[in-house]
Parts: C-alpha cells; sequence; structure tokens
C-alpha cells in the first residue's frame, strides 16, 4: 500500500465516523487529493426541509439554471450532471 492510499485510507475511516447520521450516504461522492479527502453528501429530504430548501433536480428551473451557466463551464459537466440533476 502506497503511503498516499495509507492516509486515504486513514482520512476515510475519520470522515466516516465524523458524517455517521449525516446526510444520505447512497448519494456520496469523494474526491482525494494529496492535501485531502474531499467527501460530499446530499442532504436528506428531512434535513433539507428543515433548512427550508426545495429540490430542483429534473425540474425546469434545473433545466433554465443549466441552460444559464457559461458555455465552457457546460461542456465541463460531468454526463450524470446531464441526466441525473437537470433531467436533460
Amino acid at each position: 500500500m502506497t503511503d498516499l492510499a495509507a492516509l486515504d485510507d486513514l482520512r476515510l475511516e475519520r470522515a466516516m465516523r465524523v458524517l455517521a447520521g449525516v446526510g444520505d450516504p447512497d448519494h456520496e461522492w469523494s474526491e482525494s487529493t494529496p492535501r485531502a479527502l474531499h467527501i460530499r453528501r446530499r442532504l436528506t429530504p428531512g434535513e433539507a426541509a428543515g433548512f427550508g430548501l426545495r429540490d430542483i433536480r429534473r425540474t425546469q428551473e434545473a433545466k433554465d439554471r443549466f441552460a444559464a451557466l457559461p458555455a465552457q463551464v457546460r461542456r465541463r459537466a460531468p454526463q450524470w450532471a446531464f441526466t441525473e440533476e437537470v433531467g436533460l
């Protein structure tokens, strides 16, 4: 195991311990760099409601917001953003 892989394992273990019971682990993604491990999770519907948020995924508002992004940003968006988030 490389030093970076061992560090990633340690970071992941600590992050998962902190995130236990928070957010939706089924909708989680991560990114590892030599400096940090980034874990992102969507809020659960209950958590979102507590903040007065609403889900705009796959709505006309999502399509309008996506269309308003500069072309260079839209070109760099991953494919899942088109299908899951925007609904294109």
